[in-house]
């Protein structure tokens, strides 16, 4: 199976497409060996996402630049295997940002793919600021879909995508005595201690009061706004002055 590219990167991006392609399903086999059933999942899934390329070229006979390809390849790789697979999450606390930056960036430049490629054969005359805005708003309503399906995914399989954050300061309510709904502020928390209903204890959190995803998916939109933002700004740039930017490199084209 071969990849559309142009010839000078071809040979490089057909290896690093094999080359994931291969770790993907080595990575498949062992999550099988050892009964990682969630994990082989995610194999499968991953694998797919590095063979969506291919199939949109040969069926809508696109040209996807090469850098969009090898940005594509590197975070979906990133994301799923190292990232669930492997942990890489957990343990490097930066891996989760910089890919959600890198993702508002790529989600944003297929938004004007999609935007450039629905407006070559007609005549319309949009401000550039409207074009921006458009790619901006399509990477954050893909980015806050995803954290939708993060949390569904969480509650229905009680799974941890929305990774939980220890925190030492409560501002809440619920805490409000007199329930006139004012916030009641609890600093220096060093530690919690959860029940069950008979009374017997759960479990004791050492480092504070658990926070259960909120600060990891604003974190997460956050990030993916600057990346967003950030092509936005280009976009805006390359429509404004017709000059050739990075944004302008990522569009994708029919052939």
């Amino acid at each position: 199976m071969k990849i559309l590219v142009s010839k000078d990167k071809k040979i490089f991006l057909n290896f690093i497409f094999y080359l994931f392609s291969f770790l993907v399903i080595l990575s498949l086999i062992l999550q099988l060996v050892f009964k990682e059933y969630h994990n082989a999942l995610i194999c499968v899934l991953t694998l797919i996402l590095l063979l969506l390329p291919v199939l949109l070229q040969k069926k809508f006979k696109l040209i996807i630049p090469n850098g969009l390809l090898l940005l594509f390849y590197l975070v979906v790789y990133a994301a799923g295997i190292l990232g669930e697979v492997y942990n890489f999450y957990i343990y490097f606390k930066w891996w989760d940002i910089v890919l959600h930056t890198l993702s508002g960036f790529l989600i944003a430049s297929i938004g004007l793919s999609l935007f450039s490629l629905n407006t070559l054969e007609k005549s319309f005359n949009i401000k550039p600021l409207l074009v921006s805005l458009f790619v901006l708003c399509f990477s954050m309503t893909i980015s806050t879909m995803w954290e939708f399906n993060e949390y569904g995914i969480d509650k229905t399989f009680k799974t941890d995508h929305q990774k939980d954050t220890y925190v030492s300061t409560i501002s809440s309510v619920n805490f409000d005595k007199s329930k006139n709904g004012n916030p009641v502020v609890i600093k220096e928390v060093n530690k919690t201690i959860l029940y069950d209903k008979k009374g017997e204890e759960l479990a004791v959190i050492e480092a504070g009061y658990l926070d259960i995803g909120l600060n990891d998916t604003m974190g997460d939109l956050l990030v993916n706004f600057i990346g967003a933002f950030l092509y936005a700004y280009l976009t805006y740039q390359y429509l404004k002055k017709r000059k050739s930017n990075i944004a302008s490199k990522l569009i994708i084209t029919r052939s």
